[in-house]
């Protein structure tokens, strides 16, 4: 018997989903741990997308910083805010992928709407490489940049 066959028969029989245990929701958790099969199942079953944690956090905050790149993605298309308010930490999903060069899940987020200048104000950019080298993509680029296959994450080091 699986952890989400688990959680689905305390789930039928009235356990609450959105109960918080050492302030993390099983959301939290499951996101934490990339269990995208019981992300789906505790979603199903009515886990908000958008609780925080005692600092403030998300699912998706977890799923992001824990390099849950499949979470991540499974996490927005099920319609968490690709862009919530940040955490204690200062930090977003946006702004903790780029700082781990995380590209798939900054690219997941700002495709689902983050906003860019959160990451371009910590210093991190979006680049990709031509022939004469290592092109950035300035902040108003974002957006029609997007599309490319060959985005990367970098660090500005003059900051």
């Amino acid at each position: 018997c699986g952890q989400g066959e688990v959680v689905g028969v305390l789930l039928d029989q009235g356990d609450d989903v959105n109960r918080a245990f050492q302030g993390r929701t099983p959301l939290m958790t499951a996101a934490s741990q990339g269990d995208d099969e019981l992300v789906r199942k505790l979603v199903q079953y009515g886990a908000k997308l958008e609780s925080e944690d005692l600092d403030r956090d998300t699912a998706l905050y977890y799923a992001a910083s824990k390099r849950r790149a499949s979470t991540v993605e499974l996490l927005l298309r099920l319609g968490a805010s690709p862009d919530p308010r940040s955490g204690t930490s200062g930090q977003t999903p946006l702004t903790i992928a780029a700082s781990m060069f995380e590209t798939e899940i900054v690219l997941a987020l700002l495709r689902a709407g983050a906003d860019a200048a959160s990451m371009y104000r910590q210093g991190f950019e979006l680049a990709f490489y031509a022939p004469r080298g290592l092109v950035q993509v300035p902040l108003w680029a974002v957006r029609e940049n997007l599309s490319r296959t060959d985005l990367t994450v970098i660090r500005l080091s003059s900051r």
